[in-house]
Order: C-alpha cells, then sequence, then structure tokens
C-alpha cells in the first residue's frame, strides 16, 4: 500500500480567493443593475413628466456605462489568467504620458472634481503594456471618484526608490473616500 500526501494549503487559499472574488464582483455588478431595471421599470409603468425623464434616462446610461466597464474588467481578468501575461505588448513608455493619457480621458458623469496632479517622475521609462496601464490607472482613479460620493481632493503622485534592490517608480492615488480594510489592503 503506497500513501501519497500532497500540501493542498496553496489550492485550498486560491479557491477561498476565487470565490470571495465572485461574492464581491457579484454584489459589484448587482447594484448598477437593479438601479437599471428599478428605472427602466418607472419609465415602462408610469408617467414620467419629460424633464424627469431625461435625468432617468442620464442615470440608466450612466449605469449601463458601468456595467459594461466592471464586465469588460472581469474578462480581462479571465484573460490575463488563462493566457498569464502572454498578451502583454510590453514597450517603453514615459511613466507621465501614461498618467497624462488616463486623466485626460477620465470623465466622471456629474462630478467636475479635477485630479491633484504631482508628477516629479514622469520623465522615468517604463516597460508596459500601455493600453494595461491605462487601464489600470484608470480604474484605480475611477475608484477614488466612486468610493468618495460626498467629494474631497482626489491626488495623485509619483514616488521612486528601491524595490528588492532594484530601481522602482510608483504612483499613489489618494481620495477622501472611504478607504480600504486591512485585509483588503494587505491582498492589494
Amino acid at each position: 500500500s503506497i500513501l501519497y500526501f500532497r500540501d493542498v494549503t496553496h489550492e485550498t487559499e486560491v479557491d477561498r480567493m476565487k470565490s470571495e472574488f465572485l461574492t464581491t464582483a457579484a454584489h459589484e455588478l448587482r447594484t448598477p443593475m437593479v438601479s437599471v431595471f428599478g428605472f427602466t421599470e418607472l419609465l415602462l409603468n408610469r408617467p414620467v413628466p419629460e424633464d424627469r425623464r431625461r435625468g432617468v434616462l442620464e442615470i440608466i446610461h450612466q449605469q449601463s456605462s458601468l456595467l459594461i466597464s466592471m464586465v469588460n474588467e472581469l474578462l480581462d481578468l479571465a484573460r490575463i489568467e488563462a493566457r498569464q501575461g502572454k498578451d502583454m505588448q510590453r514597450e517603453q513608455h514615459a511613466l507621465g504620458m501614461l498618467i497624462e493619457r488616463t486623466v485626460d480621458s477620465l470623465m466622471v458623469q456629474g462630478d467636475d472634481r479635477a485630479v491633484q496632479l504631482d508628477v516629479q517622475h514622469g520623465a522615468q521609462l517604463l516597460l508596459v503594456d500601455a493600453d494595461k496601464a491605462v487601464r489600470a490607472l484608470t480604474n484605480v482613479l475611477g475608484n477614488a471618484y466612486k468610493y468618495s460620493p460626498d467629494g474631497g481632493e482626489i491626488r495623485l503622485h509619483t514616488l521612486s526608490g528601491e524595490h528588492d534592490g532594484r530601481p522602482a517608480v510608483g504612483v499613489c492615488v489618494s481620495d477622501q473616500g472611504i478607504g480600504m480594510s486591512d485585509e483588503q489592503a494587505a491582498r492589494v
């Protein structure tokens, strides 16, 4: 008789993380979906004055756009996991150009706040997939707007130093929002 032992701690942790991720993703998708459903039901079943109707349609449009963005992010994650980074088109790009491209294309409906920039390391060249880097920065800045709905300053600054004995550059986004729990921050 042969006994075979295998440590499944890592697989169990990965399964737990996937389950937690799916629960969070479902919750995040449900919120705008309920909004879209509720407002379309209102338009279908009740007379709505024309001036109010426009506002309702704008909310439906905004929430639908948010849903599309979330689904695209989920599809990106699935593709990245399946390809394990093999679809990256890495080229040299200046950090400042990536930040500028992100901030210039960032539009948050109904919010006129501007990101306060302090980009001291903009000339630093990075070997990255520009589209994916911009998408990641857009996601972080979008969350800063999303999770600080009562306003407050949104700041982005760059920093440099060393990581594992090698030169490194970073981007820090801060806002006045609800923040992350210690557990969430540990997984970032």
